[in-house]
């Protein structure tokens, strides 16, 4: 059974994403992991001030996302002051991961300059770059980092998953956690959807797993995802075992 949990940002209608309210939200409903949501941009990595360390102490695997909305990351004092934002709170909080959307990067040679657990992960049909493995290829070859498996962004680029089994063959080394949800447009509840070949295709990876999956009644459906992603690997477990 994999390390699973939750965005903090699961029931960001209600709750602040980057609070400690929310981490405990995570802790109530089951979480063994949790990745902090910065993705709303600056405002939201300023909040990361907010948390300490006790706030996300229980956790098995902690990561933060960067920021991405009216954001880029570039040769400039915006950048290092934002970064240096993200240095601070990994080093407090004892960060496992910072995962950054690698089309946002104009500068890569910036990053070197900062302490922090960088990884870049595949995007989705929406975004016009690093959706195969050549384009995030190209981005390894700029700077040596992580990577994190966004397997609904597989799903969303190629139904068939044959591009997921792609990534995980050539980047499999560098796989530091994994994104997991639905897809039928967004990013749907799995127990709701029913897409176990989903789950099939990162099966048998060894890497921590968010679920990023939409949650109308958060609480509710954060517990129902949990679960029903638990169940789908206890099931698995079960039957592995039977063969062995």
């Amino acid at each position: 059974m994999p390390i699973i949990g939750l965005t903090s940002g699961f029931a960001y209608e209600t709750v602040p994403p980057v609070s400690p309210r929310a981490l405990r939200l995570c802790r109530r409903v089951g979480c063994r992991a949790v990745e902090i949501n910065c993705v709303g941009g600056k405002a939201e990595a300023e909040r990361l001030d907010d948390i300490d360390l006790s706030d996300v102490r229980a956790f098995d695997h902690v990561s933060i996302h960067a920021p991405c909305r009216n954001t880029r990351f570039a040769d400039d004092q915006a950048t290092r002051d934002l970064l240096g934002k993200i240095e601070r709170a990994c080093a407090r909080l004892r960060i496992d991961l910072v995962v950054f959307h690698p089309d946002l990067i104009d500068d890569w040679n910036v990053f070197s300059e900062f302490d922090i657990p960088i990884a870049i992960e595949n995007l989705d049909n929406r975004k016009k770059s690093y959706r195969d493995v050549c384009d995030l290829k190209s981005a390894f070859d700029k700077f040596d980092c992580r990577f994190v498996l966004d397997i609904n962004h597989c799903f969303a680029n190629d139904p068939t998953l044959k591009l997921a089994s792609e990534m995980i063959r050539v980047f499999g080394d560098r796989l530091a956690e994994i994104h997991v949800s639905g897809y039928q447009g967004y990013h749907e509840l799995l127990y709701r959807t029913k897409q176990t070949k989903i789950l099939d295709a990162i099966y048998t990876l060894d890497a921590p797993m968010i679920i990023e999956s939409a949650c109308p009644d958060p609480e509710r459906d954060a517990r129902k995802e949990l679960n029903y992603i638990k169940k789908y690997f206890r099931k698995k477990d079960r039957r592995e075992r039977r063969w062995m």
